[in-house]
Order: C-alpha cells, then sequence, then structure tokens
C-alpha cells in the first residue's frame, strides 16, 4: 500500500476568543508516509515533496488575499449583549 494511503484534513485558522470562530484556509492531503503533501486553496493545487517546498506553500497560503480576508474578518471586535455605542 504505502504511499496509497492517505489523510485530509483542514489548516485551519481560529480565533479561541468569544465567539470562538474558526475558518478553512485550506485542504491538506498527505500520505501515511508525511511527503508528499497536497494543499488546496483559493481554487489552487500546490504540492510539497519536502520541509522547504511545505514552508514556501504555508507561506503563500498566509499571503493570499483570500487568507487576508478571513484573518481581517476574524479580527474584527465582536459586540456582546449589554455592549453598545451608547452610555
Amino acid at each position: 500500500m504505502g504511499n496509497s494511503v492517505k489523510y485530509v484534513t483542514n489548516l485551519m485558522l481560529v480565533n479561541t476568543q468569544p465567539p470562538n470562530q474558526k475558518a478553512p484556509l485550506a485542504t491538506v492531503d498527505t500520505s501515511k508516509l508525511g511527503y508528499p503533501v497536497k494543499f488546496t486553496y483559493a481554487d489552487q493545487v500546490s504540492n510539497a515533496s519536502d520541509k522547504v517546498s511545505l514552508e514556501m506553500i504555508l507561506a503563500g497560503i498566509l499571503e493570499h488575499p483570500d487568507s487576508g480576508k478571513i484573518l481581517t474578518r476574524m479580527m474584527q471586535p465582536v459586540e456582546t449583549e449589554g455592549e453598545s455605542d451608547e452610555s
């Protein structure tokens, strides 16, 4: 079987502050042996065959405008009950 066994997971951006938001940045497919790793994000597919290419792909995902939009959205303050602009 060797490399044919695959694991599929998501690369997630997680905000642990209430309301505990989660947003997927990429789908990640790995083989049982670790490499190659396939990333699917923003209608793109990239394959990493070693640590250097893995780091380059992760940097590209974080630099992508879609990831920036998700990060910006998750960084916005969330108004909780009882809070208002009026005093």
